[in-house]
């Protein structure tokens, strides 16, 4: 992806940034202000609720886990984290325990992230609300990279979206719905 390429002088190229609420957004934005080099950031058109204090603080290559799980793990990042958040509460209703991580930024700090995928089973679903080749492709080099027993199902846009009335419409319509 376009986060692994190096400038000149051997640093990432790109960094790239996709806040889930508001809070992330604001300290997000504040840290692309001192990055050098290149910045891109995805924001949410959909209102959402707070995930975070203005306490929080975030870092290029950073995610965080908002649920821990023993029988799976969802990586998302923006409005989806979200969405994953809301399946994880559904879930746990019937026992299980799903571990929810805002991967906010990319490239991603990979082996951390597979660390608390193993201890959730093993089981990662990752979530994007756009095509495959984000996230999922971030997520899959790691795996095939470190050779651990994770496996990977990937939910991603399957179709070209459309206009809905509400988010949940158009989740809906290209596949992503609950």
């Amino acid at each position: 992806s376009f986060c692994h390429v190096k400038n000149y002088a051997g640093e990432t190229a790109v960094h790239y940034f996709f806040p889930a609420d508001a809070v992330s957004c604001f300290k997000i934005t504040e840290l692309m202000a001192n990055i050098h080099g290149c910045c891109y950031q995805r924001t949410l058109r959909a209102e959402t609720k707070a995930l975070y204090t203005t306490s929080e603080t975030f870092e290029s290559g950073g995610f965080k886990v908002l649920r821990e799980g023993k029988d799976a793990c969802y990586i998302s990042a923006g409005y989806m984290v979200h969405e994953c958040i809301k399946a994880a509460d559904e879930l746990a209703k019937s026992g299980r325990k799903v571990a929810v991580i805002d991967a906010y930024s990319m490239p991603l700090k990979v082996e951390e992230v597979l660390d608390v995928a193993a201890r959730s089973g093993g089981k990662i679903i990752t979530v994007e609300d756009n095509y495959t080749g984000g996230l999922d492709a971030e997520i899959a080099m790691a795996i095939a990279a470190r050779g651990d027993d994770i496996t990977l199902k990937s939910m991603h846009v399957a179709r070209i979206p459309k206009s809905g009335r509400e988010p949940e419409d158009v989740l809906e319509y290209v596949g992503l719905g609950l």
